[in-house]
């Protein structure tokens, strides 16, 4: 951290990074202060070192949001590399390297970026309201941004530096209450100065929609932070009511402009269309093929599929994915069937029969025009991971295996689908669930096929949704968005705080119903005679929330656990699930410490590097989650 702060011109060299997701200029030499003050259209450039810096932490690679919160309930890891096992277990280290330059560095990278804002934009001469205007919006993206970084930071690390000047002095890490306070006057201050709707032509996508914050953003932002304060470790309950206030301000702006903000069917939502979409409250967007960034994120992706290519280091919890409700949500959300080659006796039986089947066919034939299935050529290029789905004279009521085996043109081999918890076909599976949000790519036919398969009398498929893949090496680097905040969010902080500030009334139930409509569940929609208190209605929230937020969600569900100190509740049901048939055990067994101590691990471990350049402890929850510990 001294070096971050110490060199206070780190923003002039952050200017030379180009943001090419953001803006279009590319400025070809370094920029002096008095230059950067200058004109408006010049500060505008000022905004370049906010995204490279914030591009690098966690939407570069998203990855490494699983790694922070891998200790959730939600999700869960048996790979060793990185630390992913380790953090499943609560027995991580200190000395990750992704910790120290991409979750540590980086954000702070962005903060002192924000500060050089922050510290001048009342020094750039304005000519006119536009030019006033451009000011403010980049103004607005600091004050923002800083808000960010610092309580998402705090969220998870507890007491942290807080660099508010880039004057080269040494910070030492703030109480927890400090760094709170100052994320809220930032974001009030970003509410005051951000657009209603984003004018700046740089700063639109593709699809119309801003791929920067927006006035209803901080709004939004301010209604997550306040409900997080209002439960451990700082248990400001007053901030229900201001949470319920800023949510419902976006929830009556969203209204008033149902084309820019609002909610998206499931199989719409995660399927990848578009550029960005108007459930997004602020992301981080990606454009073109070869950006070592994606949509989807690499860990989610079965090494069972493609040897070498799938990392597989996100898997869903086992009982997470059991208490799930049934329903489309549940379909979209998880990834329940993978293909892998025939590698049983039994498969490889029924892999013969399909081919004697298909060998009836004119000429006799079997292969990539007789299996069920072709590949579409996107491209130009014969792709296994994104397909078009197509049949040729083919019943599957009738025919063996129907809808199950498949030719890989790619690898010229047969697959076969198997469900992930079927030992006997699937003996070396990772014996998860994995799951499926933001999985797939926009150039790809969405058609969702779940395990009921239904077929019109054309042979055509009669199922919403979509069933792609995104392995191949070149797919899963083409993102699009990564949403760090999604309207259903908004939906689900107004229903909870509303209730915990006025009294659950129906206004609650509607916001709750909004998000479960769409998740078409058995269970149906919320009413009002549900729940017997707000209490009650609080605890139901904690699930619903859990439901709609896991995954690659930014670590809502860690936070959660946190909030309401049941880290080691919800990770107390390993043991119960017992072991497979070859006596592996369905989950990993955690770090016994952890239920002796399990505040002691509610705070992240501080970069070994960063403990070695600046004499920081890590900071433990189970002494004082509040105030850092002192220097050596």
């Amino acid at each position: 951290m001294k070096n971050i702060v110490k060199y206070t011109l780190i923003l002039i060299a952050l200017l030379t990074v180009s943001c090419k997701d953001f803006l279009d200029e590319d400025p070809k030499t370094l920029m002096s202060p008095d230059k950067t003050f200058a004109s408006p259209q010049a500060f505008k450039l000022l905004a370049n070192g906010i995204y490279a810096a914030d591009n690098g932490a966690y939407h570069d690679n998203p990855d490494n949001i699983f790694l922070m919160c891998m200790p959730a309930d939600d999700i869960c890891s048996d790979r060793s590399e990185w630390d992913w096992e380790q953090s499943d277990r609560f027995t991580q280290s200190d000395g990750i390297s992704r910790y120290d330059n991409d979750t540590w560095k980086m954000p702070f990278r962005a903060i002192v970026a924000c500060n050089g804002i922050i510290d001048g934009y009342d020094q750039v001469p304005v000519k006119n309201d536009a030019e006033q205007a451009l000011v403010n919006n980049v103004a607005g993206q600091a004050y923002f941004y800083r808000a960010h970084w610092l309580l998402f930071m705090s969220k998870f690390w507890g007491p942290i530096p807080m660099t508010l000047h880039n004057d080269g002095s040494v910070v030492k890490k703030s109480n927890v209450n400090d760094i709170f306070d100052q994320g809220i006057a930032d974001l009030q201050k970003a509410e005051e100065l951000l657009p209603e709707l984003q004018t700046e032509s740089d700063w639109i996508s593709y699809d119309g929609f801003s791929m920067t914050p927006l006035k209803f953003a901080a709004k939004a932002w301010l209604a997550q932070a306040y409900l997080q304060s209002t439960g451990w470790p700082l248990f400001r309950t007053e901030n229900y009511a201001k949470a319920a206030q800023k949510a419902k301000e976006v929830i009556d702006w969203a209204n008033a402009h149902p084309t820019v903000l609002g909610l998206l069917p499931l199989d719409e939502l995660n399927s990848g269309q578009g550029f960005w979409n108007k459930e997004c409250v602020w992301g981080r967007g990606h454009t073109f093929n070869g950006d070592y960034t994606m949509k989807c994120s690499m860990g989610e992706t079965p090494d069972e599929e493609v040897t070498g290519t799938g990392w597989a280091t996100n898997l869903a919890e086992i009982k997470f994915f059991n208490d799930f409700p049934e329903g489309k949500r549940k379909e979209v959300t998880f990834r329940t069937t993978i293909w892998i080659e025939p590698n049983t006796d039994e498969l490889k039986a029924e892999l013969a029969a399909l081919q004697a089947t298909l060998s009836k066919a004119p000429g006799g034939s079997f292969g990539p025009d007789w299996p069920v299935r072709r590949w579409n050529g996107l491209r130009n290029n014969v792709t296994p991971n994104q397909c078009r789905y197509t049949w040729y004279n083919f019943n599957p009521d009738t025919d063996l295996a129907a809808g199950k085996f498949f030719w890989d043109e790619r690898y010229r081999r047969w697959n076969v689908q198997v469900t992930w918890d079927d030992y006997i076909k699937n003996p070396d599976s990772r014996r998860h669930p994995y799951y499926a949000k933001y999985y797939f790519d926009d150039e790809a036919d969405h058609t969702y096929v779940p395990s009921d398969r239904k077929y019109n009398a054309d042979g055509s498929i009669d199922a919403w949704g979509w069933e792609t893949r995104s392995l191949d090496a070149e797919f899963w680097r083409t993102g699009k968005l990564v949403p760090f905040m999604r309207y259903a969010e908004v939906l689900l902080i107004y229903a909870e705080a509303q209730a915990m500030a006025n009294g659950l009334d129906q206004s609650c139930i509607d916001a709750l119903n909004q998000v479960r409509a769409r998740a078409e569940e058995t269970r149906g929609l919320a009413k009002l005679g549900d729940y017997a208190s707000k209490e009650d209605f609080q605890r139901a929230m904690f699930d619903e929330r859990g439901w709609e937020l896991c995954g690659l969600e930014m670590g809502n569900r860690w936070a959660d656990l946190l909030r309401f100190e049941r880290a080691k509740e919800m990770n107390s049901f390993r043991p119960s699930l017992g072991n497979w048939p070859d006596g592996r055990p369905k989950e990993k067994e955690i770090n016994s410490e952890f239920f002796a101590n399990e505040k002691k691990f509610y705070y992240l471990l501080i970069p070994a590097p960063e403990k070695q350049r600046t004499g920081f402890r890590d900071n433990d929850a189970s002494v004082d989650p509040i105030n850092p510990p002192e220097v050596d």
